[in-house]
């Protein structure tokens, strides 16, 4: 079978990071590469036939641009071509690709012209393998990744497995996610500390953000004692004054005992959008409403009650009811949105 396969290296820092980035994103965010038109042995004047194929990413070990004896070229994960474009001003086409399963992918035989150091991003015939787990990718290639502390985020809804969707604006071509404001969420990040064990390397992640939009419920400096580890923390969102407002999450691996340079020194920024939370405006209006309605036929009643000074079981009745709508309504208000 013949699939679209893209490249990165360890011949550049920042090739390195991309690879980085691919492990630690989740399936469904948006991964942007770029390469010179010397590089891509794809139709250049047929591009857009390729949005929407499946592809495969790679990392290549071994691409030192001063001395390369031999490239091994590792699969991660696969993909899906979401969008290309083409820059004649620079030379490059920058793609963008979906995150998928983490995968094997075997090359086959007689594909040097299309690998590495010749091309970078090409269709290439191989057989694919099965759906591998993160942790069995990151054994793969932390050889080229030492002493680093790799990691897997993801979002959930609060007290829930379900991981949220990033989404993809093609017009400014970013991936980010959605939330919504005065809501809980919770990042989950999975560990693996690639250092050797004997060492006892001091492994953490630093998690910054830009502005007050949200508030994670973990400490500045998380500090990852084991080998492999998965940790949860709860995001809160705060009230928005506007229908919404980007922020960015910032993660950055710390080794405080490492030799790497700063080159070396891996992060992943994540953007988010909040929202303003519609179904709480619609439960606000409605519990208002029924609050309201409570006090109209509470007084209705009283009045009725009044004119006929005798004791109405019908009357005694529809006051309960209105007395308890309106408690209800106090109660909900109360506790969603914390009016008394």
């Amino acid at each position: 079978m013949k699939r679209i396969c893209f490249f990165s290296s360890d011949s550049r820092p920042l090739y390195k990071k991309d690879v980085f980035r691919v492990m630690a994103l989740p399936s469904g965010y948006i991964v942007h590469f770029r390469y010179q038109f010397i590089h891509v042995d794809l139709d250049k004047l047929k591009l857009d036939s390729y949005i929407n194929k499946k592809c495969m990413l790679f990392f290549s070990s071994g691409n030192n641009l001063e001395n390369s004896i031999k490239i091994f070229n590792m699969s991660l994960r696969e993909g899906i071509i979401e969008d290309i474009k083409k820059n004649d001003d620079t030379g490059l086409i920058h793609f963008y690709l979906k995150l998928g399963d983490y995968r094997d992918f075997v090359i086959g035989p007689n594909q040097l012209d299309k690998l590495p150091k010749n091309k970078f991003a090409a269709e290439i015939e191989g057989s694919e393998g099965e759906i591998k787990q993160w942790h069995e990718i990151v054994s793969n290639i932390k050889g080229s990744f030492r002493d680093q502390l790799m990691y897997k985020i993801n979002f959930t809804k609060n007290n829930s497995s379900q991981e949220i969707t990033p989404v993809f604006n093609k017009t400014e071509s970013q991936s980010y996610y959605q939330l919504e404001d005065e809501s809980s969420y919770a990042l989950n990040i999975a560990f693996y500390d690639t250092s050797d064990p004997s060492e006892n390397k001091y492994q953490s992640i630093k998690i910054e953000q830009d502005g007050e939009l949200l508030k994670i419920n973990a400490p500045s400096i998380i500090e990852v004692g084991a080998l492999r580890d998965n940790k949860s923390f709860n995001v809160y969102t705060n009230s928005l004054n506007s229908n919404n407002s980007f922020t960015y999450l910032d993660i950055n691996s710390n080794n405080k005992d490492s030799i790497n340079s700063d080159d070396e020194r891996y992060n992943v920024e994540i953007q988010i959008q909040i929202n303003k939370n519609k179904n709480r405006s619609l439960k606000f209006a409605f519990f208002s409403i029924l609050a309201i309605l409570s006090v109209g036929l509470d007084k209705l009643l009283t009045d009725k009650i009044d004119i006929t000074g005798s004791f109405n079981v019908k009357l005694t009745i529809g006051l309960v009811v209105a007395l308890f709508l309106g408690a209800f309504s106090a109660y909900k208000l109360y506790n969603l949105f914390n009016k008394k």
